[in-house]
Formats: structure tokens, sequence, C-alpha cells
């Protein structure tokens, strides 16, 4: 981000308790006096290298002004709001919901009486997800489309994209299938159109296709849209998602297996091993390759089987996983020797089972 992205950042946090806008100091290689920020903007002294930190400049510049237009009542007013706000999400967060309820509700009656739109899309947002995490799904999808027609109002690409997601991701929960893809669908076009802004966002709602497709059977769908997962994931430097995504890959092969459909399981994961070495996952790697094995020799491929849980050992031997290995020398013994246990079985406890936050929900 550049060092004027973040004055501006500085800046607005600074005004919203109601202080008044100082100058700050514009960081930029040829420039060290105090400079006023609509002189920087307005008269092109500030440029991006990139259109995604344009858009958050943009972004922040437009909070700044709505700031800076209101009366000091009025500011304190927001300030109160944004307080609340942050009581709510808190409250949230341990799960004190009907606290929430009450903090984020007043936040909302407070930022209706200043018109503060950015401010009210997140009201709504945060009562959306009030309201889904306790399982009013419906009351969340009508709070959701209220922030959403503000954020279409005012062409926030990043908010209409996360708001569509958390729709697609209740009416999921509801069982409506067909309305939640196409509300991920919509969700991607504006998370692309929101460049890097949206990364995290848009990761979420590729990966959660990928589990969609998963789930029906769609394999070769849901493994496009894994692949775009860890693509997301290694862009942006996130070991553990891409570790997650991997999980699902596996896990989702090895429900294939449970529903007759080996070759494709076996295809599925040796797609996996592929990602994890592309994403320099080794553990992932290994899960996939141990999971391989279990499918191999669960269907009579005892040679190939072999071959795979080598590679493993020899993978976890680098890793000095010494845990990892005592059980692998057992599964080896197990499943090689003539035994049926379910190839599920054979995934390290800590990587069979991938816990859902409530922003991961599973279809």
């Amino acid at each position: 981000m550049s060092q004027v992205l973040r004055d501006v950042a500085s800046l607005v946090i600074s005004t919203e308790g109601g202080a008044e806008p100082p100058t700050f100091r514009l960081a930029e290689r040829n420039s060290r006096e105090f400079v006023d920020f609509r002189r920087v903007v307005y008269e092109d002294e500030v440029s991006f290298d990139d259109l995604d930190s344009s858009v958050a400049f943009a972004d922040l510049l437009r909070r700044l002004d709505f700031v800076t237009s209101l009366p000091v009542e009025q500011r304190l007013t927001r300030g109160q709001a944004n307080r609340l706000n942050a009581e709510g999400v808190a409250r949230m967060s341990e799960r004190r919901y009907d606290e929430a309820l009450v903090a984020l509700q007043q936040a909302l009656r407070l930022r209706q009486e200043i018109k503060d739109q950015a401010g009210l899309i997140t009201s709504f947002e945060n009562l959306g997800i009030v309201y889904s995490d306790t399982g009013a799904y419906q009351t969340a999808i009508e709070e959701y489309r209220k922030g959403l027609a503000l954020a279409r109002t005012i062409g926030e690409d990043e908010k209409i994209g996360r708001l569509l997601a958390e729709i697609g991701v209740s009416q999921l929960m509801m069982g409506e299938l067909d309305p939640a893809v196409s509300s991920l669908l919509e969700a991607l076009e504006f998370q692309n159109r929101a460049g890097r802004l949206a990364l995290a966002d848009r990761t979420a709602t590729l990966r959660k296709l990928g589990q969609i497709y998963g789930a029906v059977g769609d394999t070769d769908r849901a493994l496009g849209y894994y692949r775009q997962t860890v693509e997301h994931c290694r862009e942006g430097y996130d070991a553990d998602g891409t570790r997650k995504v991997l999980q699902d890959v596996i896990d989702m092969a090895v429900e294939m297996l449970r529903r007759g459909r080996s070759v494709k399981a076996t295809s599925t994961l040796q797609e996996c091993i592929a990602l994890s070495r592309e994403a320099g996952d080794a553990h992932a790697e290994g899960a996939a390759l141990r999971a391989l094995a279990a499918v191999l020799a669960g269907t009579g491929r005892q040679q190939q089987a072999r071959r795979s849980y080598e590679a493993a050992r020899a993978l976890y031997e680098r890793l000095g996983s010494a845990e990892v290995l005592e059980e692998l020398e057992e599964a080896m013994r197990r499943l090689l020797g003539g035994g049926d246990e379910s190839p599920g079985k054979d995934l390290p406890a800590g990587e069979r089972q991938m816990t859902a936050t409530d922003e991961e929900r599973q279809p």
C-alpha cells in the first residue's frame, strides 16, 4: 500500500471521532512539505502504480469528504455509531447475540439519522451476520439485501460482491442450491471487478463454489474452482488457506470413493498432489499421497499403493515428522497386509477434519 494511502487511512480514522481533519505529510519521493489532501488529489500530485490502490484511495477520500461535510454534532454522532458498531461486532465474536443486536441496531439508527451510507451498508451486513449465525437465514438475507441496494446505489463493487456472497451462503444453508450458486457467481463478477481489494472475499467465494460442486458430485467443476482458490491463496500468501482448500479436495476424493467412483477419486488425488507441489505445501502433499495409497490399496492396486506410501514416507522423513511416520508405517501394514479400513481413516486426525469458521460454513 502506498504511504499516501496509509496517511489518508489514518486521516479518516482520526476524524471519525469528531476531530478536525489535519493536514498530513506526503511521503513521496519528491515532496516533504505539508499539503492539504484535496490539493494532492485535485492537482494530480498523487499517482498510483495500480488501479486497486487508486480505487481504495478514492474510497477513503469519499469517506473523508463525508465526515468533514458534517457539522461537529453529527460528526460526534458518527463516532458514537462507529463505537456501537464495534461493540456489536465484539459481542458477536463472543456469541452474545442478543447484546450484539442491541448495539448494532443502535448504531444503525444513528447512521440513518446522519445518512451515512457507507456506515449503513456495514450495519446491514453485520445484522445479517448475526441473524445468519443464529439460524434466521431469511431475516439475514433481508438485511443483506438492504445493504446491497445501498451498495449498488453508490457503486461499491467490493461491498456488492461481499453482500451477494453472504446472501448465497444463507440461501445455501436454507437448501436453496440454485439461487445460492447464482448469487455466488454474481458475487464473483463484482469481486473480480474490485481487484485486490476483494482478494480475500473472492478466494472465499471460489472455495465455496468448489465445495458446492464437490458436494453434488460435479468434481470437474469443483476442481476448477479449487484450482483458482489455490492460486488466490498463493497470491495472498495464505498458506493456511491453501492447506484447507487442498484438504477439501482430499475429502471430496474420499467421498467419491465411498460412492464407488474409485477411478475419479484416484485422478482427483493425483490432481491434489500436483496442486500441493505447485503451492509448495509438503504437508498437504503428504496427506494426498497417503489418501491415494489407501484408495489404491482398497481397490486391489497394491504395487501402486506401495509406491505412494513410499513417496509419502520419504516426504515425511524430510519434514522430520516422527509421529506421522509412525502412523504411516501402521497404515502400510494394515492396508497392504489386506485390511479393509476406510481410506478416510488413514488421514492424520488434524488434517482429516477441518474446523469451519462462521465464514466457512459447509454446504
